[in-house]
């Protein structure tokens, strides 16, 4: 099972540990979370910036080490690039 499911969104840690850490969902979180949480440290984890917009606040996109974006996944983060672009303007 390798499809992201595009419409889960959780504020609670745990549930966001745990898709994440199943490969099922990827994550978006602060700087600042992502450098002060163990989770974002471990080994298997990618954290990366979202780039192509510069923001006050930064944001990374995490995911499990060995699983490839599905088309879920690319799709989102396009839109979101794009969402993100127009509300800077």
């Amino acid at each position: 099972y390798n499809e992201i499911i595009p419409l889960i969104q959780s504020q609670n840690f745990e549930t966001k540990k745990h898709f994440i850490s199943q490969g099922l969902a990827i994550g978006l979180e602060s700087a600042l979370t992502t450098k002060s949480h163990s989770f974002y440290q471990q080994e298997d984890i990618v954290v990366k910036p979202v780039q192509g917009i510069e923001l006050k606040v930064s944001y990374y996109c995490i995911q499990l080490k060995n699983n490839l974006f599905s088309n879920a996944s690319k799709e989102f983060l396009k839109e979101l690039h794009i969402q993100a672009t127009k509300f800077k303007e």
